[in-house]
């Protein structure tokens, strides 16, 4: 080889290094720069790792819009807006607390208790909650929690008194679902809202199977109480499944009882 293509062979080699060099500073300034405010809905850091938040600070001209700020808390959490922004403040302060805009917002520790965001929504309505954060639905919006997670029937529909969308739900999957809010004996709890309001003689006393009981009842008040949905307009079971005639086979008396209750005495002896 002549000291020409040696001269040559260099060459190409130090250019090949060089670009090796620059792709591989290329790479790592890349994984170095900070995400910019447009890129916040980005993926978050894995769990465990120790990056810190993006900065957000001087804030987008959007900022002030929940699918802005609020998308950004959701990822990241509040500690780095905590270290300039209050959470609340008795005085004016010349920058916003967060109370300000969000009066429930950071929620306590303990707030999932029924006797925390339970009561916020029984005294003063759902709508500090039907926000973007939560949903106007109340099915989840920027955080991603809704009422359902743990309430599975709540927020109720719009047809919830029809006694074929709550009374379905409370034999389906039994009253427990009720009593957080309507009360242990679902006689209103704080709600103030009792089945018996609709519901005359429900929910039923422990002893209600005996004959002295509904039994008595019946032959004092007549059967208009239970001819409803729960058991049917004709007794004959309804939604409930339980039917008169389950336990006394000839009641309710048919229409020509007069002329029938001869052979069924007969017959029953």
């Amino acid at each position: 080889m002549t000291h020409h293509n040696i001269r040559q062979h260099f060459r190409r080699l130090a250019w090949r290094s060089l670009i090796v060099i620059v792709l591989f500073l290329s790479i790592g300034c890349a994984q170095r720069r900070a995400v910019g405010p447009e890129e916040v809905g980005g993926p978050a850091a894995s769990p465990g790792t120790s990056l810190p938040p993006p900065a957000v600070f001087p804030h987008p001209d959007d900022w002030a819009n929940p699918a802005s700020h609020g998308a950004w808390v959701v990822q990241f959490d509040s500690k780095t807006c905590i270290e300039c922004h209050k959470i609340d403040s008795t005085t004016d302060e010349s920058i916003p607390t967060c109370n300000y805009c969000h009066h429930l917002f950071p929620h306590d520790s303990d707030w999932v208790k029924k006797e925390n965001h339970g009561d916020e929504v029984l005294f003063n309505g759902r709508s500090a909650c039907a926000t973007q954060c939560h949903g106007s639905d109340l099915k989840g919006g920027l955080s991603g929690i809704s009422c359902d997670l743990c309430h599975t029937t709540y927020p109720h529909p719009t047809d919830w008194a029809a006694p074929s969308q709550h009374g379905l739900t409370a034999k389906g999957t039994g009253k427990s679902v009720c009593q957080g809010c309507h009360g242990s004996d679902l006689l209103g709890g704080k709600t103030g809202v009792s089945c018996n309001q609709c519901h005359s003689f429900y929910p039923h006393a422990a002893d209600w199977g005996e004959p002295d009981q509904h039994g008595a009842t019946v032959l004092a008040q007549g059967t208009s109480a239970c001819a409803t949905q729960c058991h049917g307009v004709d007794l004959n079971s309804g939604l409930s499944g339980i039917a008169c005639n389950s336990c006394h086979n000839v009641y309710p008396h048919s229409d020509r009882w007069g002329e029938d209750h001869r052979a069924a005495a007969l017959t029953l002896g």
